[in-house]
């Protein structure tokens, strides 16, 4: 992450290194209903970190299907801030454009 600027985004990273994988298990932990599975990350330094996961999602049920992609946002406070995890901002399915 050391090309990462003030304000803009990396572009996609499909080798989510461990400290981004941390966070996304973190941000995830409890969460319920849905599997996600990470496949590459963006982040944005901003007054903490925004992460952007490009993950596949498939709802926790038998025969259910897999949506192709979701982008998960999660905000990763400073480190300064030890009373807060990383946590979801925002899940947007993405649809394919024909």
């Amino acid at each position: 992450m050391a090309d990462a600027i003030a304000g803009g985004w990396t572009g996609w990273n499909f080798n989510i290194d461990p400290e981004a994988k941390k966070v996304f298990d973190e941000a995830l932990e409890h969460f319920v209903g849905v599997h996600y599975t990470p496949i590459a990350v963006a982040t944005q330094v901003v007054a903490g970190l925004n992460y952007s996961f490009l993950s596949k999602g498939k709802v926790v049920h038998p025969n259910s299907a897999e949506d192709l992609a979701v982008k998960i946002h999660i905000f990763k406070p400073l480190p300064s801030d030890t009373s807060t995890k990383p946590y979801i901002t925002e899940i947007v399915r993405v649809v394919p454009q024909n």
